[in-house]
C-alpha cells in the first residue's frame, strides 16, 4: 500500500482480490487503533475538511499537529461534526489539556471548536489565510490600476 498508494494497484500487484487488500488494511488499522493510550494528549488540534467523492460530499478530520496523528475522522463537514468529534474522540481530561485548535475560517468550524475546547487558543490555518491575504491584495490592485493610469503592467 505504501509502494502503490492504491488499493486496487496493490490488488494487481500481489495478484490478490480489491477485498481481501481492503479486509488486510482494515485488519491494519484496527490492530494500530487498539495500540492508542486512550490517556494520550493533544496539545494542538487541528480540524480541516476533506472531499472524498466528486460533488458535496465530505469528511471532517481531527488532526495532532505536534504528533501527525489523526485521532478520528467523522463523515460531514458541519458544527455538529465538530462538536460529535469532539465528543466521542477526545475525553474531558484530553479537551482539557488542548493549548490550540487551528482551524479554517468556516464559521461551523469555528463555533465548534471554541465551544467544545474552551481552554484553547483558536488560530486560523496559514493556507486560508494566505488565500484571503491574496485576494484582497489583487483587488487593491485592481482598484490603483484603475485610477492611475500610469500603474497599468506593473503588477
Amino acid at each position: 500500500m505504501q509502494a502503490t498508494k492504491s488499493q486496487t494497484k496493490t490488488a494487481d500487484l500481489l495478484r490478490i482480490s480489491f477485498d481481501q487488500v481492503h479486509r488486510i488494511m482494515q485488519r491494519a488499522v484496527s490492530i494500530g487503533l487498539s495500540r492508542r493510550d486512550p490517556d494520550e494528549r493533544y496539545y494542538y488540534l487541528s480540524f480541516d475538511e476533506k472531499a472524498v467523492k466528486k460533488g458535496q460530499e465530505y469528511i471532517t478530520v481531527l488532526s495532532d499537529e505536534s504528533s501527525g496523528t489523526v485521532p478520528d475522522v467523522i463523515a460531514g463537514r458541519t458544527g455538529d461534526s465538530v462538536e460529535e468529534l469532539c465528543q466521542t474522540a477526545l475525553s474531558e481530561a484530553q479537551r482539557d489539556a488542548v493549548k490550540t485548535v487551528c482551524t479554517d475560517m468556516w464559521k461551523p468550524y469555528v463555533k465548534g471548536a471554541k465551544d467544545r475546547l474552551t481552554n484553547a487558543l483558536h488560530c486560523h490555518d496559514p493556507f486560508h489565510c494566505a488565500g484571503y491575504l491574496n485576494k484582497a491584495a489583487d483587488k487593491v490592485r485592481k482598484r490603483e490600476v484603475k485610477q492611475h493610469e500610469d500603474l497599468r503592467k506593473t503588477k
